[in-house]
């Protein structure tokens, strides 16, 4: 018995989250501003590799990181394995939008060597 979830979908009837969707879902519940998610896919053509890049309110980016990383570790190892399941790779990218950076030529900012 559903006691005030009147609304449940059968499991057999829902369809399957796609891995840019499922990820908003996720990040959405870590955050304070869940209406500033997005989660943008770029897939490679014949390459089988995906790209979720994430966005979110600036004052949200350090619950998506985690402490020393952690959450978004966590995060890629899913999408790994979920990858894995589809035979391709999945890489996720947090967008620092606090942080001023040109990539207008679609590059990638570069890190500092030491």
């Amino acid at each position: 018995m559903n006691v005030g979830n009147e609304a449940a979908v059968n499991s057999e009837d829902a369809a399957p989250l796609s891995e840019d969707a499922l990820l908003e879902e996720i990040v959405m519940t870590l955050v304070d501003f869940p209406d500033k998610v997005r989660v943008e896919e770029k897939e490679s053509p014949g390459c089988y590799v995906t790209i979720l890049t994430i966005h979110t309110d600036p004052r949200d980016h350090g619950k998506v990181i985690g402490k020393k990383g952690g959450t978004v570790r966590i995060l890629r190892e899913l999408f790994k394995r979920v990858g894995t399941a589809s035979r391709k790779k999945v890489f996720i990218e947090v967008v620092d939008t606090n942080k001023p950076h040109d990539n207008s030529n679609g590059s990638r900012p570069r890190r500092n060597s030491r």
